[in-house]
């Protein structure tokens, strides 16, 4: 009994092994945040560099990411998705889910990204490419410092949640083997 204990203990405290390779996760990341082949290249370097920073789109629900794992991918992402980028990412996926939002709300949207915390720009960045793995923390940045102060109500849904979509093209489906949400758009 004893060596049982032992074993699950220690396993508790390890990070989780990526999920995804180095190339998938680039892949992933460069889809669902609309990346340039530029900013695309400076991803896949950095994933190259350190592989285990892939972990951070771990699927779940038995690996998710650490917080340390999650952190190590946000510094590593900083110098390749600057919070303008990742709030016209956002734009993007505004609206899709709000084909009829005015220009005003879309620049809500990007303004107050751009003016989040560093920690609230992670939250973000993580939740758009592996909403499991902040999931909490992604709907109170959401509804704090998105849908509430632009008024974007039709993010909200019923059961007081907020709902996330993914980017959307003339056809998105989900990516095969993803599991974080991600979405493939195909023209």
């Amino acid at each position: 009994m004893a060596v049982v204990v032992a074993a699950v203990t220690a396993g508790c405290g390890r990070d989780p092994a990526p999920a995804r390779t180095p190339e998938r996760a680039t892949e992933i990341v460069s889809v669902t945040l609309f990346l340039d082949p530029a900013r695309t290249d400076c991803v896949e370097q950095r994933f190259a560099a350190d592989p285990s920073i892939a972990a951070a789109l771990n699927p779940g629900p038995d690996d998710l990411p650490s917080a340390a794992q999650r952190q190590r991918f946000t510094q590593a992402m900083r110098e390749c998705i600057p919070p303008d980028v990742l709030a016209d990412a956002a734009g993007r996926i505004v609206l899709s889910a709000l084909p009829g939002s005015s220009d005003q709300a879309l620049a809500c949207v990007k303004g107050r990204i751009v003016a989040m915390s560093a920690a609230d720009q992670d939250t973000l960045l993580i939740g758009s490419v592996n909403p499991p793995a902040v999931q909490l923390d992604l709907a109170r940045v959401l509804t704090e410092q998105l849908t509430v102060p632009c008024r974007l109500d039709a993010l909200v849904d019923p059961s007081g949640g907020t709902s996330v979509p993914g980017p959307v093209g003339p056809v998105a489906s989900t990516v095969p083997g993803g599991g974080s949400g991600a979405t493939v758009v195909t023209r």
